[in-house]
């Protein structure tokens, strides 16, 4: 038995037909059991196709809600650090530069690592997947 990767196409149903003589052995034997299983085929070959277009969607919408929660998450982070600069700018306001500069610095530096940092490397590698699934 051969090995198959998920991603190699499937087998095509007209492959299991058989060869020529052996239909027309079905034929003798039986009158119409070609046409039978001739349209059992086709059957199997449209339940395939529609499967397969199935399956794409699905994937497809897994990938949009992917990536919608993935730019969710950095339109979030860019809402905290812009927080982060409105505090800061309270302090200046009321004479504490250095407490706000520690705010704004710490407070950016670790909301920048924390989401950016492992929130954009996900949003690259599912475009260049899609990219080479294209």
């Amino acid at each position: 038995m051969e090995n198959k990767s998920p991603d190699d196409p499937p087998s095509s149903a007209w492959s299991s037909l058989g060869p020529v003589e052996q239909a027309r052995e079905w034929e003798d034997f039986r009158p119409g059991t070609f046409e039978q299983i001739f349209s059992l085929t086709k059957h199997e070959a449209e339940y395939r196709r529609i499967d397969m277009e199935r399956n794409s969607r699905h994937e497809r919408r897994l990938d949009y809600i992917a990536i919608t929660i993935q730019v969710l998450t950095l339109i979030f982070a860019f809402a905290a650090v812009i927080t982060m600069a409105l505090t800061a700018k309270y302090y200046v306001d009321h004479n504490a530069a250095s407490a706000g500069v520690k705010i704004f610095g710490f407070g950016s530096a670790s909301i920048v690592a924390a989401f950016l940092g492992v929130n954009a490397t996900p949003i690259i590698g599912r475009l260049r997947s899609r990219k080479d699934r294209k």
